[in-house]
């Protein structure tokens, strides 16, 4: 009779058998290969829209400083733009000075001529197009009254973001 209750206390008692483990194991290296991926795609999208929202504010502080200038140059005063030669952005004076205009992440610098710090991303890629043109739907004024502004802001992934905006001259009667 003693034999008897021992056998039942050892049944109650037992461990995980070999398969069960086995399965247990399985499962768990599943789970964690799941959590894994999910983490490892969550992780690149992070760091996706972090990209993007640094080559947006790239492209927005320039076209900013675009849109500060003049549409032309004051009578007097015509300063050679980016595509002739002149590098130094403070001194443009018009619009059309930015034609052309590129720099780079390594070489981002600020009107005042300070390097600015772009993020933890980069290189990021920043270019100007300056084209006269083209009339908007509704407008009857020339096309040389109308001036499209184009910033691309290329991304360390390759891809970019582009900023257009269309600058009309203004002429203001007494």
């Amino acid at each position: 009779m003693a034999s008897t209750s021992r056998r039942a206390t050892q049944r109650g008692q037992r461990g995980f058998t070999l398969i069960e483990s086995l399965i247990a194991t399985v499962v768990l290296a599943a789970a964690v290969v799941g959590i894994a991926g999910t983490l490892a795609s969550t992780y690149q999208q992070q760091k996706d829209q972090v990209s993007a929202s640094e080559a947006t504010q790239l492209a927005r502080q320039l076209m900013e400083e675009i849109s500060a200038k003049p549409f032309v140059a004051p009578s007097g005063s015509n300063i050679a733009g980016w595509s002739a030669g002149n590098k130094n952005r403070a001194t443009y004076d018009e619009i059309a000075d930015y034609d052309r205009f590129a720099d780079d992440s390594t070489a981002i610098k600020t009107l005042a001529g300070d390097t600015q710090s772009v993020g933890s991303m980069g290189p990021y890629y920043r270019s100007v197009k300056v084209v006269e043109g083209p009339v908007p739907v509704g407008h009857t004024a020339p096309a040389t009254d109308f001036k499209t502004v184009t910033i691309t802001v290329t991304r360390p992934s390759g891809s970019a973001i582009v900023v257009t905006k269309v600058f009309m001259r203004a002429t203001l009667s007494s």
